[in-house]
């Protein structure tokens, strides 16, 4: 069974930036909010955080894709770290993602739409009051 939690403790970010080493992605600094999948074993099978670029906060997602239903852990993840975003007076999200045609629909079913389009990437943004 995987488990879906907010990171708190010093602990619960050092194993999310192990898990971002270990896929080979760029690591940036997260903040809060930051969700993490877990498994039964404790291992770590995705990131969704917080974190700055060029002193502008976006969302950014690390999956391990071997084994996990990336739709199923996105819905879990995108939910938790939303309700903590509305908590501190957050309401609208930022994401930026590689261009990927099947992550961007995804996100795009999930209410997000695209803000800007880059060489290797996409900003999108989700009004989290009424789906904007």
């Amino acid at each position: 069974m995987t488990t879906y939690r907010i990171a708190e403790s010093s602990g619960d970010y050092r194993k999310c930036y192990n898990f971002v080493r270990s896929v080979d992605r760029p690591v940036s600094k997260l903040t809060f909010p930051t969700v993490f999948a877990e498994n039964d074993g404790g291992s770590i099978t995705s990131v969704l955080g917080r974190a700055k670029q060029g002193g502008f906060p976006r969302t950014i997602l690390y999956f391990n894709l071997r084994g996990v239903n990336p739709a199923y852990t996105l819905i879990r993840q995108l939910s938790l770290y939303e309700a903590a975003l509305v908590s501190v007076d957050t309401f609208v999200h930022f994401i930026s993602i590689e261009k990927d045609p099947d992550w961007l629909d995804m996100l795009e079913t999930f209410g997000f739409k695209i803000l800007n389009e880059e060489e290797n990437q996409i900003w999108l943004h989700k009004d989290l009051i009424d789906g904007r």
